[in-house]
């Protein structure tokens, strides 16, 4: 009997509370709605004022001449001019994932994770009867070495090159064990940044010297962040 009276229209009419339940969504929607406009514009607001202050910092240290604010600078400018070392990424990440990043496309040909597991090799003489002029001795950062005129130019080792600059008159190639060869006085690059070349791969020519019939090619060798002597690794034999 009792499930007979319970008429949907009657429940309707005895429960009022459905409207002020219905009033009361409405109104916290709406708080909600200004609640979250205001955290919108407050953090907008807290952006625009830590970008003026990193703003006026950064004016602020390029003008004022302080020892720490200029050795900070030195610091920033010996770091973005530094090599990325590519070659150590590619060994962290294989021992990491087991695997080369192929995502990235100088990892993608394997060509860093083979450059750093490379064992050392033998060294190649970068120009054929080159004769020495100048010793690591009297340079300290590198070797002078004659040649014939506009002769070809040689990779001492197999690596990867990473900078051959606008003007095309010097070479650097990373091999592995973090060592650097670097080229310089050159005529002409046959190579291109990223390139791959063998030991005894002609890299270039050098350029010749006026009313002379030969030519002279400085080598440098870095390892890690020391200049090492070139005559150390190679031989001119």
């Amino acid at each position: 009997m009792d499930q007979m009276e319970r008429d949907p229209e009657k429940l309707w009419k005895k429960d009022n509370n459905h409207w002020n339940q219905a009033g009361m969504e409405d109104h916290t929607g709406s708080e909600l709605d200004e609640k979250s406009s205001y955290s919108f514009f407050q953090h907008l607001k807290f952006q625009a004022i830590f970008a003026i202050i990193i703003f006026v910092a950064l004016f602020a240290a390029s003008h004022v001449k302080h020892p720490v604010i200029e050795q900070s600078k030195g610091w920033l400018k010996t770091e973005l001019d530094r090599s990325f070392d590519f070659v150590a990424i590619a060994v962290w990440y294989e021992e990491l994932f087991q695997g080369s990043p192929s995502f990235i496309p100088s990892f993608g040909n394997k060509s860093e994770l083979a450059l750093a597991k490379q064992p050392a090799n033998e060294a190649v003489a970068p120009l054929e009867d080159g004769v020495l002029l100048h010793s690591f001795a009297e340079l300290l950062n590198g070797v002078e070495i004659a040649g014939d005129k506009q002769a070809p130019v040689k990779a001492v080792e197999k690596g990867r090159v990473i900078l051959v600059p606008e003007q095309k008159d010097s070479v650097i190639i990373q091999h592995a064990n973090q060592r650097l060869s670097i080229y310089t006085r050159l005529g002409e690059v046959d190579v291109e940044v990223s390139d791959w070349v063998e030991a005894g791969s002609v890299i270039g020519r050098l350029a010749p010297i006026a009313g002379e019939d030969y030519s002279v090619l400085f080598l440098a060798m870095k390892q890690g962040d020391q200049y090492i002597d070139p005559l150390g690794v190679v031989t001119l034999e």
